[in-house]
């Protein structure tokens, strides 16, 4: 999936109760203008002193302007990368910024002004905050009146053995290993896909053709075959062993963010920003039909094991179980507090995992619809799902910077892999099970861990 968050942080300005609640009156339906136009914004937390909001953004450069009248702000420029977050405090009050003495602090502190100032804190998903009150101004200590900001600090990882690393030209959204696991393939910012030699890591092809960034990727169940998705509204399809060009798959309004192959491999199926997924013959590359019914945008799409059934995420807070021979819907899986940005079915197609920003990724009875588990103890949005082969684990990644793996039945935590700097956008197992893939987003690099007890990676 390519797209960006923009993220606001509007705080009620006064030192008196009485004053902040004039203030949230005025403006606590702040006007937001992104691009020159006022947009509205997804509540993400409201508390006494402010509210956060969210939007979505297209990866790239934008202007944000904030507030309305006299009480208004200067137009910021701001550019944020696919997958990461552009953070900005509002205030009334503008003032200056200050870095501790670690570096790993910012504050500020404002004085008294008419307009609204914005500032960017991070274009990274890196940052919390925190309300710091009452602190003595000076070296290592806080401003007087200040609001703090702490980079997140990592949390103690178990030694989980050094893996391969492949070194990408530009960041990547997507990976997936060949079914009979010699290739690795992944999807670029560079608007290519790319193939990888397994183990080695040595590039074997690069698949140019997408006019903007490259967002999925899915190999065929023989292996003959790669299909990708793109930012340009369309999938493509690409002969693995030559690289040529197969066929372009156009119809989506918007952005295409995931693609995936029937199990026979003669459908594809693809998602989109538009809130459709759609499928397609691979022989003749004719549209079979559109899936509508989601309220915004989707992120995955997955067929089951037996080809009946797929299963979409999306961005209105929902899974959907659609009957692939009638493309009529078969079941929404509600519960997820946010948007959902993953789906996978296990390999024997009982459950579903579903994952996205409330930072729970589930396990649902395909059968009944019913949640048979919620995996909690990481933190952070979710981005990726995977099963192993066996369906024994469940692997998931997303923006603490870490891949983790779970054991199916019980629900408990089996395993956590460090994968570097900015968020870990998709995981993917090998055929035999027997290594994990995962792509960091801030450094660029697909590690490759050996899960077998005993091993390295090769």
């Amino acid at each position: 999936m390519c797209s960006a968050w923009l993220v606001l942080t509007y705080e009620y300005s006064g030192g008196e109760r009485s004053g902040r609640q004039q203030h949230r009156g005025d403006l606590s339906d702040l006007p937001v203008a992104i691009d020159g136009m006022v947009r509205e914004g997804e509540m993400v937390r409201r508390v006494t002193t402010g509210w956060r909001k969210r939007w979505l953004v297209a990866p790239g450069t934008h202007t944000l302007r904030a507030g309305r009248g006299s009480l208004i702000s200067p137009d910021v420029s701001f550019t944020v990368a696919d997958g990461q977050t552009a953070r900005f405090t509002c205030r009334r009050k503008p003032g200056y910024v200050s870095a501790g003495p670690d570096g790993r602090w910012l504050a500020s502190t404002f004085a008294d002004k008419r307009w609204i100032a914005l500032e960017q804190v991070s274009h990274s998903p890196d940052l919390q905050d925190f309300p710091e009150r009452g602190a003595a101004a000076g070296r290592g200590r806080w401003l007087s009146g200040a609001r703090v900001f702490a980079a997140r600090r990592r949390r103690g990882l178990p030694d989980a053995g050094r893996p391969r690393e492949i070194q990408l030209p530009s960041p990547a959204s997507a990976v997936a290993f060949s079914p009979d696991g010699r290739l690795l393939a992944t999807a670029g910012h560079d608007e290519t896909a790319r193939l990888w030699q397994v183990p080695s890591g040595e590039p074997a092809r690069v698949l140019s053709g997408h006019a903007r960034a490259a967002c999925a990727v899915a190999f065929s169940p023989d292996g003959r075959l790669l299909a990708t998705a793109g930012d340009d509204k369309t999938a493509r399809l690409w002969e693995v062993a030559s690289g040529a060009a197969v066929r372009t798959f156009s119809g989506h309004r918007s952005g295409v963010c995931a693609v995936a192959f029937s199990p026979d491999g003669l459908l594809l199926a693809t998602a989109g920003f538009d809130k459709t997924a759609r499928l397609w013959r691979v022989p003749s590359g004719e549209p079979v039909r559109v899936l509508s019914g989601h309220a915004r945008g989707l992120n995955s799409v997955a067929f089951s094991p037996d080809g009946l059934l797929l299963a979409t995420a999306g961005t209105d807070k929902t899974a959907r179980l659609w009957q692939v021979p009638s493309g009529e819907p078969a079941r929404v899986l509600s519960g997820h507090a946010r948007a959902v940005y993953a789906a996978a079915f296990s390999p024997d197609g009982r459950l579903l995992a579903t994952a996205g920003d409330d930072e729970t990724p589930r396990l649902w009875q395909v059968a009944s619809g019913e949640l048979a588990r919620t995996l909690s103890g990481g933190t952070g949005w979710v981005w990726a799902v995977a099963f192993s082969p066996d369906g024994r684990l469940l692997a998931t990644a997303g923006t603490d910077e870490t891949a983790r793996l779970w054991d199916v039945a019980s629900g408990e935590p089996a395993r956590t892999l460090p994968v570097g700097t900015g968020w870990v956008r998709a995981v993917a197992f090998s055929p035999d099970g027997r290594l994990l893939a995962a792509v960091g987003l801030g450094d660029s690099i697909v590690r490759l861990w050996a899960l077998t007890a005993g091993e390295s990676c090769p």
